[in-house]
């Protein structure tokens, strides 16, 4: 039997989006993927749902919170590659939309630090094996201590929390087990990272993708297996990994009270002078946001996004802007019939450059911004539905 559907050009974009992040190999598979997925639940029967994939893992760690004794990476070049390379136009100059929060970047450190065991290098893949259990682990006690913590996101879902999620579910064991492998395999892939088919005709070096590595935080210490090399923490990777969090302490004194931020002043510094300025659009937004002396609102938060993006994306050569032009034809076919006009020439004289500019961009506004509130650099209120933001006075950034 064929049914043929009308996909919203919205969520066809996060369709694919989901299929270049690796989760599905084509559309079809995501189709049919939510179709079985979707009979299970509905029809709540004792088989388990389809798997989205898994991430092995070992038995959980110790957490001793010790500082890393491994000695800083050698000063090798870390392996940072432009975020169009890796993930399509709309991306370049900024920090990639599902890695939403720093405080998993500092879980995933911490973990490399903890298996090296004195070693100044691990294999990628031990890593990966382990970081899943480690930051899961590390999820379920925070959600113990305060289940209303923002600390969690990006973290995989704590299990408690997927148990009464699915309390009254028949087949309640599969689902948690399910989408609490899902979740570690989301958090591995995306702070940890995975392996990319270089694409480029100049290189057929392998890229790995990951927050920490687009970030500089861990470098490539021997290269013997490209699909395995040996990581190790780079400069930056140590210096931020040994500044005090207040997350880990409260972790070690099992007390809820005695910090309610996630970040330190130290690392809060860190970031913005040392991990910010390597994406030169996310920069140049925050800088933007951070100098409102008034509240602000979603609607000049979009402004804002859209102007500098549009201005920042005006400088691609005009090869790069053909190569993009014929290969996302079609979805800019769609952006222009269902676009106004009038309104895009206001802010770009060319309807690719608008496409661009406004690619992900409801997704960069959000992580973006909480990755700020998460940073104490903005704050939120809500005054009725609508959200109202400010820039506390007391820590005016020094960007």
């Amino acid at each position: 039997m064929i049914v043929q559907i009308r996909i919203d050009p919205e969520d066809l974009e996060n369709i694919r989006l989901l299929i270049d992040e690796g989760h599905y190999k084509d559309i079809h598979e995501f189709v049919l993927m939510s179709i079985k997925n979707q009979i299970n639940l509905d029809f709540d029967d004792s088989k388990s749902v389809i798997s989205l994939g898994t991430t092995k893992t070992d038995a959980p760690l110790k957490f001793e919170f010790s500082l890393p004794t491994m000695t800083p990476a050698d000063g090798k070049k870390s392996n940072v590659n432009t975020q169009y390379e890796v993930y399509g136009p709309g991306t370049s100059g900024l920090i990639w939309i599902f890695q939403n929060r720093f405080f998993p970047i500092k879980v995933a450190l911490q973990c490399l630090s903890e298996i090296s065991e004195g070693n100044d290098s691990v294999e990628f893949d031990t890593w990966k094996t382990s970081a899943g259990t480690y930051a899961s682990d590390i999820s379920s006690r925070l959600f113990k201590l305060d289940n209303k913590t923002e600390a969690i996101i990006g973290l995989p879902t704590p299990q408690q929390k997927l148990d009464k999620k699915f309390s009254k579910k028949r087949n309640k064991e599969a689902l948690v087990s399910q989408k609490l492998e899902a979740t570690k395999k989301r958090f591995v892939e995306q702070f940890v990272g995975r392996l990319i088919l270089n694409k480029s005709k100049d290189s057929k070096e392998p890229i790995f993708s990951g927050a920490c590595f687009e970030m500089g935080l861990v470098s490539i210490k021997e290269n013997t297996d490209p699909l395995n090399p040996k990581i190790s923490l780079s400069n930056d990777g140590f210096a931020f990994l040994n500044l005090s969090n207040p997350i880990f302490e409260k972790i070690k004194s099992n007390n809820i009270e005695i910090y309610n931020k996630i970040f330190s002043q130290d690392e809060i510094n860190f970031i913005k002078k040392k991990i910010i300025p390597k994406f030169e659009l996310e920069e140049i937004i925050m800088k933007e946001l951070l100098e409102f002396n008034d509240s602000f609102s979603n609607h000049d938060i979009e402004k804002i996004f859209k102007t500098i993006k549009t201005n920042y994306y005006r400088k691609i050569d005009t090869r790069k802007l053909k190569e993009i032009e014929k290969k996302y034809e079609s979805d800019i076919k769609i952006f222009e019939n269902k676009s106004n006009i009038k309104n895009l020439e206001e802010i770009s004289d060319n309807i690719t450059i608008a496409w661009i500019a406004q690619r992900y961009l409801e997704f960069q506004i959000i992580t973006t911004i909480g990755r700020l509130i998460e940073l104490n650099l903005i704050k939120r209120e809500y005054h009725g539905r609508e959200p109202k933001y400010y820039v506390p006075k007391t820590q005016l950034p020094d960007m």
